[in-house]
């Protein structure tokens, strides 16, 4: 099985892709004094361009997991990700409330998709 290994220092990478599985680190905003709405539109647009450097998209993602600094968060975050998400393939999601690295951020996603390679 082939293992590609995306932005990838000596600690870690941000993403990691098989053949069939991609599996996207953390993504986290680029404005940290924006609402948490428009942190989460910068995060799920990281995320878009993410998947499809590795052949995948929203409507491929398995799973998604939701780090808010505030759980006061969690309806403009849902604003921003029920703007985004494919209705027609909802990912199994889940949201917990952590203390994340940098505290700017009120909003990071983890997710994994699958791929379709063409030869």
């Amino acid at each position: 099985m082939t293992i590609e290994r995306f932005d990838a220092n000596e600690r870690m990478c941000d993403m990691v892709a098989t053949s069939h599985l991609v599996f996207v680190s953390g993504q986290v905003p680029v404005t940290l004094d924006a609402p948490v709405a428009q942190q989460t539109r910068e995060v799920l647009k990281k995320l878009d361009a993410m998947l499809a450097r590795a052949q995948s998209d929203k409507s491929r993602l398995l799973t998604a997991t939701v780090y808010l600094s505030d759980f006061r968060h969690y309806a403009g975050m849902n604003e921003a990700w029920d703007a985004w998400v494919d209705k027609s393939n909802p990912p199994a999601r889940d949201c917990f409330k952590v203390e994340l690295a940098n505290p700017g951020w009120k909003v990071e996603i983890v997710a994994t998709a699958t791929r379709v390679l063409t030869n």
